[in-house]
């Protein structure tokens, strides 16, 4: 009996309660993504040479690995030092730093410049205390080389509002986040959360539609083309309002028309109206092609009337971030803030957004 015990340690590698505390890694969200090895005509440009966009251009994307067993005492403030991600592609290996936890679950950030150039599956493992969990295979699928197909709506219609707001759109051949746009008569909205392998992408709806009634002809446009267009309708809301008869309204006396007659017109003095949005200040260094790339994306943003771009460049990337809205809600600036900081995290840029 003794003999059988000391084999079934060997077996568990010196770990006697290793088949019950084992780690086990389930699944990987998403577990498969697109090639990211086009860069998009906004890095074209004559002032990034060639050599120095394929070596900056990245795009990060946030891979969440689902394992069982953790240890019940792993928590946010503990999980960086105690669990470990590896990556693994022919003779390329790296271990990459947890980005979040939550229980069950650990993230990481997979830089397309080195896993994402070509359509071979990436070996995903962890360990959780030096214990190893088995290994999972991310797969990669050469992303696609044509227009989008956007097939429907979650609602086709909306009602007019001054709170954000989205629709959900569901197609094929989305691609990649950086090459997608989507606009509404030729107004761009803004990509939030998607799932592109899996046809689906929500876009906050530009304040100038989602305030005005009318017709939208919906169009969602890659590096290859346009796609086919849907049809969004921006309501008024129905309000039924009992009518109210008017009483006459009173005529003055012949006296007091002539008081009236003669008194001295009223001067006009002219009304300032202040501009109401949002204005955003860039401090900080960046490389030359995400400074570009953050002022155009941040000036499309809703609501954003001026950014003020004071980024120096250089290789190591810390940016600060302001935001100074005038008649803006607060709902509006939040959402204008969690856009910015999303996007600071698909780029890799280490900064903070601060609303003044």
């Amino acid at each position: 009996m003794r003999t059988l015990i000391a084999l079934f340690i060997i077996i568990l590698g010196f770990n006697p309660i290793g088949l019950f505390s084992q780690p086990k890694l389930n699944e990987l969200v998403p577990g498969k993504v697109y090639t990211q090895n086009i860069i998009p005509p906004i890095y074209n440009t004559e002032e990034m040479p060639e050599n120095y966009v394929k070596d900056y251009i990245t795009v990060p994307v946030e891979l969440e690995l689902k394992v069982d067993k953790l240890s019940s005492n792993i928590n946010e403030s503990n999980v960086k030092d105690r669990v470990k991600v590896f990556l693994r592609k022919g003779d390329q290996f790296e271990q990459v730093k947890v980005h979040s936890w939550k229980p069950g679950a650990v993230t990481v950030l997979v830089m397309s410049n080195k896993w994402l150039t070509n359509n071979t599956a990436v070996a995903v493992y962890a360990e959780a205390d030096d214990v190893r969990t088995n290994t999972i295979f991310l797969e990669v699928i050469n992303n696609p080389t044509v227009a989008p197909t956007i097939s429907k709506l979650n609602r086709d219609r909306v009602t007019v509002t001054n709170e954000v707001a989205y629709v959900k759109i569901y197609g094929s051949n989305l691609g990649r986040e950086l090459d997608m746009s989507v606009k509404f008569n030729g107004i761009a909205g803004e990509i939030s959360s998607h799932d592109f392998m899996g046809g689906w992408m929500d876009v906050w709806l530009p304040e100038s539609v989602r305030k005005t009634p009318g017709i939208y002809s919906l169009v969602a446009e890659n590096t290859f083309g346009k796609s086919n267009s849907l049809t969004l309708i921006v309501e008024k809301p129905l309000i039924k309002v009992a009518p109210i008869a008017k009483a006459p309204k009173p005529q003055p006396s012949a006296r007091q028309q002539k008081t009236l007659d003669e008194m001295p017109p009223k001067s006009k003095t002219p009304i300032t109206v202040y501009g109401t949005g949002i204005k955003v200040n860039l401090s900080g260094t960046t490389t030359i092609a995400h400074k570009t790339y953050l002022e155009e994306y941040i000036s499309e943003l809703d609501q954003v009337k001026k950014v003020e771009n004071n980024l120096t460049i250089e290789t190591m990337e810390k940016v600060s971030i302001k935001l100074k809205g005038s008649g803006v809600e607060k709902v509006s600036m939040n959402h204008v803030k969690l856009s910015i900081e999303k996007k600071l995290r698909a780029l890799g840029i280490t900064g903070d957004v601060i609303i003044e």
